[in-house]
């Protein structure tokens, strides 16, 4: 059996988290790892990345708007990962805006595949799958 796969799910609502989460296992194979705060994503990432301890993410699932790190905020450090890391790790971003203004920032960042808006449905999930399959 291979290394887990992962999806990390960064969100400040628990709410949304438990909404997510519940979707994302009844709909994947993915391991889902929650985060209710970008900081600490981030944090475990780098861990991850500098000491090989662990499986990097396939997936990272990004909310907008967040105290103490925003979503933008997230994504500028996230760049300045290894593209080795970068590059096999689809981030989408998974928001309730509604503003076009954000779709197209999401669009200036190389590591953003995709903008969904909350809830996760099971057509989401497998749209964001497909996207990954595409990917390899």
């Amino acid at each position: 059996m291979g290394a887990p796969r992962n999806i990390v799910l960064i969100d400040d609502d628990p709410i949304s988290i438990f909404i997510s989460t519940s979707m994302l296992q009844s709909n994947t194979e993915f391991r889902i790892i929650p985060y209710e705060n970008a900081m600490d994503a981030l944090d475990q990432l780098r861990q991850w990345s500098s000491l090989n301890a662990g499986p990097f993410p396939e997936i990272i699932l990004l909310d907008i708007n967040m105290p103490l790190m925003d979503g933008w905020e997230f994504l500028d450090e996230f760049q300045k990962f290894p593209r080795v890391l970068t590059d096999n790790c689809c981030v989408v971003m998974l928001s309730s805006s509604a503003d076009v203004r954000d779709v197209e920032k999401s669009r200036s960042y190389s590591v953003v595949k995709d903008f969904i808006s909350k809830p996760l449905t099971p057509e989401k999930i497998t749209f964001v799958s497909h996207q990954l399959q595409c990917r390899k």
